[in-house]
Formats: C-alpha cells, sequence, structure tokens
C-alpha cells in the first residue's frame, strides 16, 4: 500500500527533447482549448494551429470537436501555407480516431502524440496561454461578455504574428513575411514604407538567424546534458499518477501497476493501461517495486512494559 500512497519527492522535471525544424510549416502543432461558455453563435471550443518554426497562430471556433471539422480547418490552413511534414497533438478523441489518422497518412504527414497529462510536450501550449490572456484583455477593453469571446479571435491572431517571439527574436509576421503586419494609422511609417527584403537569399539569411537563435533558446531552455532520472525498459512494472480527472479526494496518488509496452524515446513510455497503449511521461510514472509494501508496524521500543 506504501507504494500508492506515498507521494513522490519533490524534484526537477524530467528534460524535454524538442524538435526543432528546418523551415516554416514543417512541422506544426495543435490543439483544442475549451470548454469556453457557450457564444451566441454557438461556440464552445477553439482550435490552435502553430507553425513551430516561424510561431505563426491560426485559430477557428467551433461548436463541436469532431474530426471532419478538424479535418476541414487543416486543409484549408495546410492550402494556404503548405503541408507540413510532421503534426503534433495531445491523444484527444479526434486525434486518435480512424478518420483523422487516415486523413494525415493520405497526406503523408507523421503524426507525433504528446503524453497524457503532459502539456509541457506540445509547443502549441504557449501559445494556447498567450491567446487566453489575449482575448481577455480584449474583451474588458471591448466591454463584451464571456458569450462573446469568438468575436476577439482575430484581433488577438493579430497581435501574437506581430509579437517579438522570446524563441526567435522576431515577430511571426517578420519570419515568414519578412516585414510586420501593418496596423492602422502606420501607413506612412517610414518602416512600413521601406522596401520589404524578400528576396531568396533575404529569406535565407533570415531563416538561419531564426534556426540559430532557436538553438540557442532550447539549449537553454532545455539542457541536453542532463541525463534522463528514471529509466524503464519493457515489460517493467511502473504506478501511473492517478489522473485529476479521475481521482477521488481520497484516493491513492499513484495506481497500477502496469507494464511498460515500448520506449517511445526520451522519458516517454507506452503502457498497457487496463488493455489501451497509453503514452505517458516519466514525470507521471514510477517503478513499481514487486515485494510486500506494507507490513504491521514491531513494538514501540521506547514502550515501558508494565512491571
Amino acid at each position: 500500500m506504501c507504494g500508492y500512497k506515498k507521494r513522490r519527492s519533490m524534484s526537477a522535471q524530467a528534460p524535454l527533447k524538442p524538435r526543432p525544424p528546418s523551415r516554416p510549416w514543417q512541422t506544426v502543432s495543435v490543439d483544442v482549448m475549451g470548454p469556453y461558455r457557450k457564444t451566441r453563435k454557438g461556440n464552445r471550443f477553439l482550435i490552435v494551429l502553430m507553425d513551430v518554426c516561424s510561431k505563426w497562430v491560426e485559430a477557428i471556433p467551433i461548436p463541436l470537436v469532431r474530426p471532419r471539422i478538424m479535418i476541414d480547418f487543416l486543409k484549408q490552413i495546410f492550402q494556404r501555407w503548405g503541408y507540413p511534414e510532421t503534426f503534433i497533438s495531445d491523444n484527444g478523441p479526434t486525434f486518435r480516431s480512424h478518420q483523422f489518422i487516415c486523413f494525415l497518412q493520405q497526406q503523408h504527414i507523421a503524426h507525433y502524440l504528446t503524453p497524457i497529462y503532459h502539456p509541457r510536450s506540445n509547443p502549441v501550449e504557449r501559445r494556447n496561454q498567450e491567446l487566453n490572456k489575449l482575448m481577455r484583455v480584449h474583451s474588458r477593453q471591448r466591454g463584451r461578455g464571456e458569450d462573446r469571446w469568438d468575436e476577439n479571435i482575430d484581433q488577438a491572431l493579430f497581435t501574437l504574428r506581430n509579437r517579438q517571439n522570446q524563441a526567435t527574436w522576431m515577430s511571426p509576421s517578420v519570419v515568414l513575411l519578412g516585414a510586420p503586419l501593418t496596423e492602422p494609422g502606420e501607413w506612412n511609417h517610414p518602416e512600413v514604407r521601406r522596401a520589404i527584403q524578400n528576396a531568396s537569399r533575404n529569406r535565407d539569411e533570415r531563416l538561419q538567424r531564426v534556426k540559430r537563435r532557436q538553438i540557442v533558446f532550447n539549449r537553454n531552455l532545455f539542457p541536453d546534458r542532463r541525463p534522463p532520472k528514471i529509466v524503464l525498459n519493457v515489460d517493467d512494472r511502473v504506478l501511473a499518477r492517478n489522473p485529476p480527472g479521475m481521482k477521488t479526494p481520497l484516493g491513492p496518488p499513484w495506481i497500477g501497476p502496469y507494464r511498460v509496452l515500448r520506449v517511445c524515446g526520451l522519458n516517454v513510455y507506452e503502457i498497457d493501461w487496463n488493455d489501451v497503449p497509453v503514452l505517458v511521461h516519466i514525470d507521471d510514472l514510477r517503478p513499481w517495486e514487486d515485494r510486500e509494501q506494507w507490513q504491521e508496524p514491531g513494538p514501540d521500543p521506547m514502550h515501558l512494559p508494565p512491571e
């Protein structure tokens, strides 16, 4: 019983291994935000897509999360910017559906699923937080209630696309288009009237700067010299962290044991979760010790027997 109840000692989270792309729209990351309060147009969710290289963000409000709606949205984006080689998403039912998997296979797009309950593994998660903040700010500025959040998405996206990114030191619009997006009243500004240096040589130099800066940023954020804190092997038995939505107030923080089916890369393992293969990050796993984990307490050595 101790293995289930004992809380893990506080330690640094395991290092992540970023997937730095070599050009824009080579790798995209997608997530679904919500549910929000239902708007007047019937929307409750928001699909967010980010180009991992340029950090350009696309988003669309939707009433329901369905494979067909997701596929139609992706087709629209891919036909505008080009089809990616790699697609990153979480383990949501839409992304694991047969219809969606067939769509990616038909387009020859490699699909990477992030571990469950581990949002750090999805690059778009940071943009989700920024998008939420911007939507909240624009709602307050315009005096709009929470039932009109979908009316602020375009303005929030405009701000994100024009904001300098910490990883690239450029705004997404500069990385993709060679210049920032023009704001109202800026048509005579010298920076706007200046000719855009977007020839092939200029684009290549700009992309090389972006790649170098992202390498430095990732090196500082994800030190690759730090070894994994735990290494598991196939057929090892492990305990998994009890998910927040399943854990009861008095329930154990760890459940299992489960068997490791596959080693999927740095700190990511596929386990047999009640006959269902699930990807789990090492931060949410702990080794299972196959031994008696509970013993009746012995006599108290400080207890004095009666005379």
